[in-house]
């Protein structure tokens, strides 16, 4: 056999384990789209289950805990060649979309400038959400109030704009936090808020509002030994993060930090609570 009849052969022997490849993987892709489409039928059935009579659902479609155990749940069984930043951005759009067959997704977002954010709102909650701008974080907390159901987005740092006060002012009607987004990242950018109570997801965040008056809350902690981040303040007022989830009135947490600051039960709200996100991998 000659040099060119053997090349000749080799290149018909590749050509037909490249089409034996590709015929693989378009049927690969039909039963992905055939999941999606079954996976579209079961979220469908969810919402009828949760349905009230009026049609609506008793607390929105947005689940951030429920979410949360998805992504953990992807992120430990992943595996190379696949990337989970790949593996993340597929799922949430998918999520946002499942969410919205159930019930239309509204979201009010104040982005304080930050242009970062409005990307990561939009990836969180996928191209089927309608998601409006607002001028202040205010005004997304009066959003979330006026209409249940709507998901408000703030930046976590939001200076001068202390939204987070209104659940000391107002702790019956104001919002909580739910979820913090990106979940998979290496920083923080926003808080959602909702009228939901927050869930737990099994790995949380726990955020409360403080009034210690002159008492130098970071001193009476660390005495304390209570290990708690100030993230903000405002007047006479301090918000706190700390690890876990804390979200009771008597919960041991809440009473620990009321003793070591001197607080009465009106100095001291749960501002909300959120999913600890997945940590992104450095390159």
């Amino acid at each position: 056999m000659t040099d060119n009849a053997s090349s000749s052969t080799g290149n018909t022997d590749r050509t037909a384990d490249l089409s034996a490849v590709r015929v693989e993987i378009d049927a690969v892709d039909d039963q992905i789209h055939a999941l999606l489409i079954r996976r579209a039928e079961l979220v469908q059935q969810v919402a009828a289950t949760k349905r009230q009579p009026d049609g609506t659902l008793p607390r929105g479609a947005y689940r951030p805990a429920r979410e949360a155990h998805i992504h953990r749940r992807l992120y430990d069984q992943n595996r190379p060649p696949l990337p989970f930043g790949t593996v993340f951005r597929l799922w949430r759009e998918m999520i946002g979309t499942f969410t919205a067959i159930q019930s239309p997704v509204t979201v009010s977002m104040h982005t304080g400038g930050d242009s970062g954010l409005a990307r990561v709102a939009r990836e969180h909650f996928g191209t089927a959400a309608e998601i409006e701008d607002r001028a202040t974080c205010h005004a997304v907390s009066q959003d979330v109030t006026s209409a249940p159901g709507t998901v408000g987005v703030v930046p976590v740092d939001a200076p001068g704009d202390a939204w987070w006060t209104g659940c000391l002012d107002n702790p019956e009607s104001a919002p909580n936090v739910i979820a913090a987004i990106p979940c998979y990242g290496r920083a923080l950018s926003g808080y959602c808020l909702s009228l939901s109570m927050p869930e737990p997801s099994g790995d949380d965040c726990t955020l409360l509002a403080v009034r210690p008056g002159a008492k130098d809350p970071q001193a009476a902690l660390q005495a304390a030994g209570i290990e708690a981040d100030i993230l903000a303040t405002h007047g006479d007022a301090a918000l706190l993060r700390l690890a876990g989830f804390h979200t009771a009135p008597d919960g041991t947490a809440r009473r620990s930090l009321a003793a070591a600051l001197g607080l009465a039960d009106p100095d001291i709200a749960t501002v909300g609570a959120y999913p600890v996100p997945i940590a992104q991998e450095t390159a």
